[in-house]
């Protein structure tokens, strides 16, 4: 993995909520990137293989977590881990499993937890 490869893809229709998230995980030592569009994340996951970890938003205009997870698995063939973190209730998390949905977060939630469970994460997966 060179220095300036991107581990960590963030995704929300709210742009505060991808920067904030983005900063706060550069601040930790973890390389990410924001965007806000999923028809925008699925060009940038098709171009950038080697991410280690995508974490978008589930309700989002044009294309859904759900829908973009699905699309990244079915048309690119990646299996790069999913985490969804949503304001919207309870999620059927069995299904999303399957999807290929790994974690499931709901908001409101603690930017501090958050941000050292996918610190740890990417830590384990730069160690793999």
């Amino acid at each position: 993995m060179t220095k300036d490869q991107i581990e960590v893809l963030v995704i929300d229709d709210e742009e505060p909520i991808t920067s904030m998230l983005v900063s706060v995980l550069q601040t930790s030592g973890v390389s990410a990137y924001g965007l806000n569009s999923s028809p925008e994340a699925f060009e940038y996951i098709k171009n950038n293989p080697n991410l280690l970890l995508v974490i978008t938003d589930v309700i989002m205009p044009d294309m859904c977590g759900e829908e973009l997870c699905r699309k990244v698995r079915n048309e690119l063939k990646q299996e790069v881990p999913f985490w969804f973190v949503t304001g919207h209730g309870q999620l059927d998390e069995e299904r999303l499993k399957v999807v290929g949905v790994e974690r499931v977060y709901y908001k409101p939630l603690k930017m501090d937890e958050l941000t050292e469970k996918i610190t740890d994460y990417v830590k384990y997966l730069r160690s793999q």
